[in-house]
């Protein structure tokens, strides 16, 4: 018996109506019997296909979970794995990436 529109899922797929699809950005999926899954809370994905999401980086913003990182703007900072900037309270206001840097 020849099973029709039947599909195995790889590593970052899942199935949809019965058709292989890949996780879109901003998911992963590392079960394919679980489906999609959205990125948590400071991590992001802008690949489709993935089985993991990757930590903001320090010094960097996510504001979206499928969207790319980018830097904080001078006098504020954000430590890996968070997705908003803050206002820095470092002495002298120095940007985010100074304080990655010695963080």
């Amino acid at each position: 018996m020849c099973l029709i529109n039947y599909c195995i899922p790889q590593a970052g797929s899942y199935v949809l109506n019965n058709v292989c699809t890949n996780c879109p950005a901003g998911f992963y999926c590392d079960d394919a019997t679980v489906g999609m899954i959205a990125c948590p809370d400071g991590t992001y994905q802008t690949a489709t296909g993935q089985t993991t999401c990757d930590d903001c980086p320090g010094g960097q913003e996510c504001p979206s979970a499928s969207g790319a990182a980018s830097n904080c703007n001078a006098g504020y900072y954000s430590p890996s794995g968070v997705s908003t900037c803050s206002v820095s309270t470092y002495p002298g206001g120095e940007n985010s990436r100074v304080l990655s840097a010695i963080e």
